[in-house]
């Protein structure tokens, strides 16, 4: 075990108690959808597409990347130099 973990353990503990170590997130990168965009996603995909508004007949991963780039306009990957200068949805990434 690095002796650097061991050190942010115990800084962890000393500043918030066994929870600050315990029920800790792990580290890495934040989500691109906030929790609004997350609940529109989890309820279209439970009501399933509606083929003459989405122009699918079931979610496909590339399906769902080109509704969130409609709906929000994002992309998975936005350090492409497509997601910065507003690149199309038909190459929305998966």
């Amino acid at each position: 075990m690095p002796l650097q973990f061991v050190r942010d353990c115990v800084v962890r503990c000393n500043a918030r108690g066994l929870d600050g170590v315990i029920n800790d997130k792990a580290p890495g990168k934040s989500s691109l959808l906030n929790d609004a965009q997350r609940a529109a996603l989890a309820q279209a995909i439970e009501r399933n597409p509606t083929p003459y508004l989405e122009g699918v007949a079931h979610w496909r991963p590339c399906d769902l990347a080109k509704w969130l780039w409609e709906k929000f306009c994002l992309h998975r990957r936005r350090d492409l130099p497509e997601a910065r200068q507003g690149g199309s949805p038909g190459h929305a990434l998966v």
